[in-house]
Formats: C-alpha cells, structure tokens, sequence
C-alpha cells in the first residue's frame, strides 16, 4: 500500500520544537527529507555549496553498486590495489600495491571506515583512472539534478596546493544519500557498528556516532578536514518513516552528531506514515451548519483520494487525522478546508 507522511498536532510540533531547542553551533546548511518520497521536511542554505569531505564517497559506492547491478561487476570481483591507492593517506585500511580483494570488501571499508584506499583502488577498476571515474561522478551528479555538486576526486580529500575542492549541498546529498538507499549492502555497510578487514586482522569502527547511540539509526556517512569541518549525512527509521538529515561545517564532531540527531527528534515527533484514501471512500465526517442532518448526527462527506492524500501539509492545531472517527469529527471545522 502507498504511503503518505503527514504532520503531527501543532501541539506536538511545539513541544518538541521548544524540547529539543539547539545546543550546539549553527550549522553552514542543514535539510531533512523523507526518504521515501524526497519530500523536503526542514532546511536552511540547502544549496549553499559546500566541500563534501569523505561524504563524496557515497557517489564513489553508488557507481560501483550500479555496476554490479546492471551485472558489469560484482562484489566477489576481485580488484588490486595501485601504488597510487597505497600511498593516498588519510582514512584508510593500509592497502598496499599489489594486494587484491573482492569489490564488497572494498566497499564495506569505505562505508565503515571511510578508507579512501579502497575508494581509489574502486575508483580505478571502475574507469581505469580516477580522473575518468570523476568524469563518470559528474556524469551521475548531473543525471540525478545535483545541480550545486562537482566533483574533483572519487574520496573527497582536501585538495592540494592549485588543485580545487569537491563541492556539494546538503540537498544534493540528501538526494545522493536517497539514491545509495536503493542498495540493501550499502545501507548494512553504512549501519554497521564495526568489522574486520583482512580477515580481521584490522579493525574498521565506523566513523558515524550516530549508529551507536541514535534510536532507529541506519547510516550513512560522515565527513570531515579542516576547512570543510564535520558534516554527517544520517537516516534513520522509526514507525516505518525514514528520514535523511544532512548537516553540514560544525566545529565538532559531537556538535554534527548532535545536531543531527535534533533534527531527526524534531521530525520525527512533527510527522507519520498513514495509508492515503481510497478514491470515492468516506476519510471523515463534518457536521454542517444548516444541513438537513440532526444535530446528533453528521453528514459525511467524500473526498477525491487526490486530495485527502497529500502528503506533506502540517496540520492546524485543532486538526484530526485523516483517518477520522465520528468521535473526532466535531474537532473539525468545514471552515478550516480540511483535509488540506
């Protein structure tokens, strides 16, 4: 059955808002989106383009997994590692020239670890080179209207002296972060606490708090060098609603987690999933001044399931549900325009 996400009581919201007031820096952007339909829930400089930092990785794996399933790879594809993978620093699970391991190992790294090794090594079997693999990120980016991002390397490291930074939104991630959700590995990866590398000889902690302390957490990415500061892009799902909140340049790692989680809290309390009406099927009852009903009785009224469906409308304080009761329909004004 589709569903359809709908706001909380005013009441609600207010509480929640008033609860779960900031305590941290401002963020540089931030956005909220429902990640079943990318419906926008809360934002601000959403498309203020910003360095992704290791957050372009999720472009990295998205290539990848499209590959394996259009059936050009898999995950038991075995790719070697370059002397240029070996040497590239930061993040990484200490690949070294010539050794190989099978694509998903390699993805896992990069979604639990941030391995930029492994996001170059993938990025070279992928298109032969990473500047070709850029060229195919872009490529993506642009299929997919990501229209504030660029990309400059398939690992989001700080670029070097003339060379020009990665750049993004939080919107477009949000969006990028949806599409990576198509992928049931890449969201285990991304929702996975800690594992093994080489044959367990290394130990991978994911670079994501949240997954660890955040109730209904299930990913996806972090990112972080000095100029970009800490960014996360964070889903979570609690009642069958799944939300992505991408919160961009914090001081500090606690202050984006936390900041994220605030802004999951606060979306979470304002909106839920409920089934939309079936077209030509009562949704309520209205009591109509004037009407020929008794005033003991209502008249029910019938609404297009086009109209009663729309998904995204906060309701007034006074509102009911849209599947309503007898009980609850004298809450309801005819005047209000109900439902939405």
């Amino acid at each position: 059955m589709r569903k359809v996400v709908v706001a909380a009581a005013m009441l609600v919201g207010t509480t929640a808002r008033a609860v779960l007031a900031r305590e941290t820096a401002a963020p540089v952007a931030y956005v909220v989106m429902d990640a079943d339909s990318g419906t926008v829930l809360a934002e601000h400089d959403a498309h203020k383009r910003w360095p992704p930092a290791s957050m372009a990785k999720m472009m990295t794996v998205l290539i990848a997994m499209e590959r394996v399933r259009d059936g050009s790879l898999t995950l038991d594809t075995p790719v070697r590692a370059s002397a240029w993978a070996s040497r590239i620093g930061g993040s990484q699970v200490y690949l070294a020239e010539g050794e190989t391991f099978p694509l998903g190992e390699l993805l896992k790294a990069v979604m639990i670890a941030s391995a930029n090794d492994a996001a170059v090594a993938v990025a070279e079997h992928v298109a032969g080179s990473t500047a070709a693999f850029v060229e195919l990120m872009n490529a993506r980016a642009k299929a997919l209207g990501l229209a504030d991002t660029t990309y400059q390397s398939p690992h989001g490291l700080p670029p070097a002296k003339g060379q020009t930074a990665d750049l993004t939104s939080a919107h477009d991630l949000a969006v990028l972060a949806r599409e990576l959700m198509r992928f049931p590995e890449a969201v285990r990866w991304g929702g996975t606490a800690s594992a093994g590398f080489r044959n367990d000889t290394l130990a991978m902690a994911n670079t994501n708090h949240l997954i660890r302390t955040y109730a209904g957490a299930t990913g996806l990415k972090t990112g972080y060098y000095r100029e970009a500061g800490f960014s996360v892009t964070a889903t979570a799902t609690r009642n069958d609603l799944a939300l992505i909140a991408v919160v961009l340049g914090l001081p500090t790692k606690e202050e984006s987690f936390a900041e994220a989680a605030r802004l999951l809290n606060e979306s979470f309390a304002s909106y839920r999933v409920v089934a939309p009406a079936r077209r030509g099927a009562a949704v309520g009852q209205v009591p109509i001044a004037g009407s020929a009903c008794s005033s003991s009785a209502a008249r029910t009224r019938t609404w297009s399931s086009r109209r009663a469906s729309r998904a995204w409308s906060r309701r007034r304080s006074g509102f009911a549900s849209p599947s309503v009761t007898s009980s609850s329909a004298a809450a309801i004004r005819s005047s209000d325009g109900w439902p939405w």
